[in-house]
């Protein structure tokens, strides 16, 4: 977990900048490119580094869904943890430790630790940050997870993190396989 870090700190300044997360990739020096649906629907989104810069693509079908926020900031995490070349969000089942990292800090990027700790004092419920963070309730509970895991070090977080992994997979798998008019 401590190669997440990079991405902790960042979402740290954003949280506290209170920026949208549509803000993200041009605050990383990143431009957005809309595909429109030319990989045939399996790429969500993709993220390149190159000599001439970073891009992110979104499949212009996720706009206005519940996908939109946790693929953004899957792409922006792809950026922030590093590496060359082109990773691809894809609608298939999560594989590499790449894209589980990315995932870990898009639910990082997507919400708040200090929108967690409102679940802690009792004054916002896991449903109310999904609405307010326009995710699905997985990824918050990834986000919980993930924030534990950073945290405190323990393995039972690390093991938590994975489990909340596998259940946001298992939501992504299933949204991508219906209309996206979620």
């Amino acid at each position: 977990m401590q190669r997440l870090r990079p991405v902790q700190q960042f979402a740290k300044e954003c949280h506290r900048g209170r920026w949208s997360v549509s803000d993200f990739p041009s605050r990383i020096g990143a431009r957005v490119v809309v595909d429109q649906n030319a990989t045939g629907g399996h790429i969500l989104g993709m993220a390149c580094r190159s000599d001439r810069g970073a891009v992110i693509g979104l499949d212009e079908r996720i706009f206005g869904t519940r996908l939109y926020v946790p693929v953004l900031a899957h792409e922006v995490s792809h950026l922030l943890l590093g590496g060359s070349g082109t990773f691809q969000c894809s609608s298939t089942a999560v594989c590499g430790s790449s894209e589980q990292d990315a995932w870990f800090g898009a639910a990082m990027l997507a919400v708040s630790a200090r929108l967690l700790r409102r679940i802690d004092r009792g004054t916002m419920s896991p449903m109310d940050i999904a609405a307010r963070c326009s995710v699905p309730l997985e990824m918050v509970n990834l986000a919980w997870a993930v924030h534990a895991a950073l945290d405190d070090h323990l393995a039972v977080s690390v093991h938590a993190a994975h489990v909340a992994l596998t259940l946001w997979e298992d939501w992504l798998d299933r949204a991508t396989h219906a209309p996206l008019i979620i």
